[in-house]
């Protein structure tokens, strides 16, 4: 059914699935890259095929067929669009979760924004609670990989946020951090830390060294 509604059907349900259940109308045009009026055709022939309902905020009628559309577009491709849908969430005053969640699935740049987006989020996370959600998105911002100068502070928080956790390479950040903190007493600290993280992993002697370091 897809197949018969041509390129434009075609890219505004690719656009619908990588934005997820409840996306705004003007997103997912933007995102397949048309214009009004061939986006509108596109969503309503889509809704008379039965693959979109008929009614905003839009979503599949079968979560699987979004699933499937989902899967098969190519990889690359498919990362650049959760990067392109975070922006404009970003850029309309989304929550930082969401902005988040795309950025999660999509590919490294070495994109400044997505490194800044990402500890954003993980801080507000982190406030609330949901060290698991900070500590992976934190992780995520540590891959795209951040600047040079932003690193060793990237990893003190990460480092910290798997502390939290009990995640085994949480010593490993810290120590990293350490050694390219900016400051003495900015290493002072994550050196506290790791010390603390040490001891509650029963390595003591490493964590002794840790302490007299700082």
């Amino acid at each position: 059914r897809l197949s018969r509604l041509g390129p434009e059907g075609a890219a505004f349900a690719r656009a619908v699935a990588v934005l997820g259940e409840g996306a705004a109308f003007a997103h997912a045009a933007e995102l397949a890259g048309l214009g009004e009026a061939s986006a509108t055709r596109a969503f309503d022939a889509l809704g008379v095929a039965e693959i979109l309902r008929r009614e905003e905020p839009l979503g599949f009628v079968h979560p699987l067929v979004a699933q499937a559309i989902e899967a098969e577009i190519d990889a690359g491709r498919r990362g650049e669009l959760h990067r392109t849908a975070a922006r404009l969430l970003a850029r309309d005053g989304a929550g930082r979760e969401p902005v988040a969640l795309h950025l999660m699935q999509a590919g490294g740049r070495g994109d400044p924004w997505v490194v800044a987006t990402l500890r954003a989020a993980a801080a507000q996370a982190l406030a609330q609670g949901a060290a698991e959600a900070a500590a992976d998105w934190l992780g995520r911002a540590s891959e795209e990989p951040p600047p040079a100068a932003q690193r060793g502070a990237l990893l003190a928080e990460l480092g910290r946020a798997e502390a939290a956790l009990g995640r085994p390479r949480a010593a490993e950040r810290l120590q990293e951090a350490a050694e390219l903190a900016a400051a003495d007493e900015e290493a002072a600290r994550i050196c506290a830390d790791l010390g603390r993280t040490l001891a509650i992993q029963g390595r003591a002697d490493a964590a002794a060294r840790a302490f007299e370091r700082g």
